[in-house]
């Protein structure tokens, strides 16, 4: 807009040859709620029930820790002694949905650990006890997207009632959303229709069915060295006949 003056003179007028710069802004920033190696800042276990923001997995790794080790079922090798197949399954996924989310492109988000590997009961009340997981979000104002990567470690009723929990306080604050996945052996999400309920849907979106990624994960020998199969023999210990 032209300036006004009120006496006689001589003006320059600078006029910017480019738009006034746009500084980028964070619109969504998840917050992960889940179970985790540690959960240490200052001393040990400060950080459990505390959201922590954090922006790189090397972050997540010096507060958290790391993945629980795979639980290895059964390694079947054929006559020769070369691999064939296994059955391989995690106990915790919190760990791999934030390598997976930084290996995409992710910035800041939240960390809430609910508990350590091997020291938690795996119910409901580790997400949504008084001042522990969902309830600890109700005075951070930054969070606008809840995700529950190890929520399917619960039996059903504990399952539904976690979600349950999250849309309450989605639609009571109004900021944030629920981002959800279905039972592993519910692919279609016909069960997680019915179970969910009809409260707060507007506040939740749900994704089906499971996303299959591979991510490198260090096995120690002693997690397979028992369940062992030579074609249809299955090797006892001691292995002395065979080498890997």
């Amino acid at each position: 807009m032209a300036a006004t003056y009120k006496r006689p003179g001589v003006y320059i007028d600078e006029i910017p040859k480019f738009p006034p710069s746009i500084a980028p802004v964070e619109t969504a920033i998840p917050v992960f709620i889940g179970y985790t190696e540690k959960a240490d800042d200052l001393s040990s276990g400060d950080l459990l029930n505390k959201p922590k923001k954090i922006g790189s997995i090397s972050e997540y790794e010096a507060y958290f820790g790391v993945g629980a080790n795979p639980t290895v079922k059964e390694v079947i090798l054929d006559d020769g002694k070369n691999f064939k197949s296994a059955t391989v399954s995690n106990g915790f996924y919190m760990y791999d949905s934030l390598r997976l989310f930084y290996a995409n492109g992710g910035g800041d988000c939240y960390i809430v650990s609910v508990g350590t590997y091997g020291t938690v009961g795996k119910t409901a009340d580790d997400f949504k006890a008084d001042n522990k997981g969902i309830k600890t979000l109700e005075k951070v104002d930054e969070p606008t997207i809840l995700v529950f990567p190890d929520n399917s470690l619960l039996n059903d009723s504990d399952f539904y009632s976690v979600y349950a929990e999250a849309l309450g306080q989605c639609n009571s604050l109004m900021d944030r959303v629920g981002l959800f996945h279905v039972k592993e052996d519910d692919p279609k999400g016909d069960k997680f229709r019915s179970g969910i309920g009809i409260n707060n849907l507007k506040y939740g979106m749900v994704y089906s069915p499971w996303l299959k990624v591979n991510f490198p994960k260090t096995v120690e020998y002693r997690a397979f060295k028992d369940v062992i199969q030579i074609g249809t023999t299955r090797l006892e210990p001691p292995h002395t006949n065979w080498t890997l």
